[in-house]
């Protein structure tokens, strides 16, 4: 399906290619950025249409978008990070546990 997406971006910058005032292809391409997950390209792409349509509102809840989808991201890596950390050391103690000292033995030889 991402192909689909790529098909679309590429319809969008050659449209803009051949009008640069076509407002439209500024919110689809950024679209097919963000469904490809291409996030630093499609706020490149949504910044250009801002720089050329800067009361958009369109364009502006894309750019807007893009920045709520890095944060969610960044704070589910986080996460992730967070538990896989926890989950080795677990992994660790369980696969090379210390030894246990054992203790002195009792025993008398006299």
């Amino acid at each position: 399906q991402s192909y689909k997406f790529q098909d679309a971006l590429n319809d969008c910058l050659s449209a803009i290619e051949l009008d640069p005032n076509f407002r439209k292809a500024y919110i689809r391409g950024t679209k097919c950025y963000t469904q490809l997950g291409q996030f630093d390209n499609a706020l490149k792409f949504a910044q250009s249409g801002l720089d050329k349509f800067p009361n958009d509102k369109d364009i502006k809840q894309g750019y807007d978008r893009i920045g709520i989808i890095k944060n969610k991201l960044r704070r589910i890596e986080e996460k992730l990070s967070a538990v896989s950390t926890k989950y080795s050391s677990l992994f660790e103690s369980i696969l090379n546990p210390k030894p246990t000292p054992t203790p002195p033995s009792d025993n008398k030889d006299n």
